[in-house]
């Protein structure tokens, strides 16, 4: 999500502003100190491996420092702890100085995970994001850069919580049915699940809110996954990263190979809570799916037999 630039007079200013800053950065990146990151509750980031959360060596933040006037500035991970739990990250002498707030004055470091450069700053503690529409499968985890982290701090060691909540789809199949090939998953529902979105801290925890108009988030599984199991202990598992809220018409069609598909529906409304992972089983080839949905017998019918 990119600003538009300023115009006329303005352009003269902002630009001589935008200078001024960035040299400050510049000057002082040799000075850039560096960031614990730790997992500041149990969950979902930033891989899965049962229900421990580990940092990845891949990861990168966005951090918003208190000194940084709004610069979206990069910062990659320089060392793990050995059980993977709490992370140093380096700056790596990336910043995205289009996009930023010369005046603003923070009273905490603002960090947000995966990073992104088109990631802003609009106000003291409120940052802008996009939400994708697709998400790609990985094996036993979820897709890392559709997945929010956010954290703040008066200090440089930061406490990530987890932005968003996991729909954990636990696929079997019917006794006699050939092996299944799932290659997407959809969510869909009445109210807006991708897009512009902003994150702020309310009540010390992460709350997004999504003013992007997407109703839909698909999980891409490119060349297929199998799900070739009777046993409902070991299914087939997609997990589908989902923005916490109160959605009504949620609707998942599940597609596969020789022109597999399943159209199933949930209950008219539900809440999915911040931190949660929310579990639908379901056996391909049934009318009917089951869940381990909170406080639900029946999850809902298939309406496409």
């Amino acid at each position: 999500m990119k600003k538009l630039s300023f115009y006329v007079t303005a352009l003269v200013a902002g630009v001589l502003a935008s200078c001024s800053n960035v040299e400050d950065v510049q000057t002082s990146q040799n000075e850039m100190e560096d960031f614990v990151a730790v997992v500041a509750e149990g969950g979902t980031r930033t891989t899965l491996e049962g229900n421990a959360v580990k940092w990845d060596n891949e990861d990168a933040l966005a951090i918003f420092r208190k000194t940084g006037k709004g610069i979206n500035t990069k910062y990659t991970l320089k060392s793990l702890t050995e059980d993977g739990k709490s992370a140093t990250f380096k700056y790596a002498g990336e910043y995205s100085p289009k996009d930023y707030t010369p005046s603003l004055t923070l009273t905490q470091n603002y960090a947000v995970y995966p990073y992104s450069e088109n990631i802003t700053m609009t106000d003291a503690g409120i940052v802008n994001v996009t939400i994708p529409a697709e998400q790609t499968y990985v094996a036993g985890t979820f897709d890392p850069a559709a997945a929010f982290m956010f954290a703040a701090d008066t200090d440089t060691d930061l406490g990530f919580m987890n932005a968003q909540a996991l729909l954990k789809i636990a696929l079997t199949k019917m006794p006699g049915d050939d092996n299944y090939s799932i290659t997407s998953i959809k969510l869909s529902a009445n109210e807006p699940l991708n897009g512009d979105a902003t994150i702020q801290m309310d009540n010390n925890e992460p709350k997004v809110e999504i003013s992007g108009s997407g109703k839909d988030l698909t999980l891409n599984c490119t060349n297929g996954v199998a799900v070739n199991s009777l046993d409902a202990s070991n299914p087939a598992v997609f997990y589908l990263v989902v923005t916490p809220g109160t959605y009504t018409g949620l609707k998942l069609t599940l597609t596969g190979k020789n022109n597999y598909s399943k159209e199933l529906t949930l209950p008219a409304s539900y809440t999915i809570a911040r931190n949660s992972i929310v579990t639908i089983e379901h056996t391909c080839g049934s009318d009917d799916f089951t869940g381990t949905i909170p406080g639900l017998d029946s999850t809902g019918t298939n309406v496409n037999p």
